[in-house]
């Protein structure tokens, strides 16, 4: 049997191979906004701090918590890894709906 880390590692290698994955900050966001994403990995200590220049954004010191949010709120899961693991899609990746 395969440990829930094993199968996300399998479904992100999946959804890579499919092109149906988004990475980067700004992907993994627009990907949530049109209500894509499945589920999103992202590494324990990853942080963006929004730009001076969001006025969507009010009172939030870190992007990733808004997207994890906006996640779960549409019904997906959010699994956090170990950092340095998402080197390749820098830092967070969300898989998208088929």
């Amino acid at each position: 049997m395969a440990s829930p880390g094993e199968k996300v590692a399998r479904q992100l290698e999946a959804a890579t191979h499919a092109r149906n994955i988004a990475f980067g900050i700004e992907a993994v966001g627009q990907s949530v906004d049109s209500g894509l994403g499945t589920t999103l990995l992202v590494e324990n200590d990853y942080q963006v701090k929004p730009d001076n220049s969001s006025s969507l954004i009010d009172d939030c010191d870190n992007l990733v918590d808004i997207v994890i949010e906006k996640v779960l709120a549409l019904g997906g899961n959010v699994m956090f890894v170990e950092d340095g693991s998402l080197a390749n899609f820098q830092r967070i990746a969300l898989i998208l709906r088929v």
